[in-house]
């Protein structure tokens, strides 16, 4: 066929055409999931999950002084899962050497 030549769509191909629409739209759910990380089932372990919240919770005081703004809604949270590991108030730690 040549560029810029047209064929008649008939009701055949608009059949057709549905059913691929139909077959496509069923299979994107599936293929979402399989490629959403919220759907893998590689559970971390406790120690793991703990760390990983430790270092959210320091980048975000770090973030908090650079920036001079009030991070305790992110980080009170934070510190309720894992408190015995960082302390509460940040406010009274030193941010540098007298």
């Amino acid at each position: 066929m040549r560029l810029g030549t047209t064929i008649p769509f008939t009701n055949a191909m608009h059949r057709t055409a549905e059913a691929l629409d139909r077959t496509l739209t069923k299979a994107m759910p599936y293929a979402e999931k399989q490629t959403d990380p919220r759907h893998h089932h590689q559970a971390w372990s406790p120690q793991l999950i703990e760390r990983g919240l430790v270092l959210k919770y320091w980048r975000t005081v770090l973030s908090g002084r650079l920036r001079k703004c009030d991070m305790s809604a992110i980080l009170i949270p934070t510190h309720q899962r894992i408190p015995k590991l960082v302390p509460l108030d940040t406010a009274r730690l030193p941010t540098s050497a007298p």
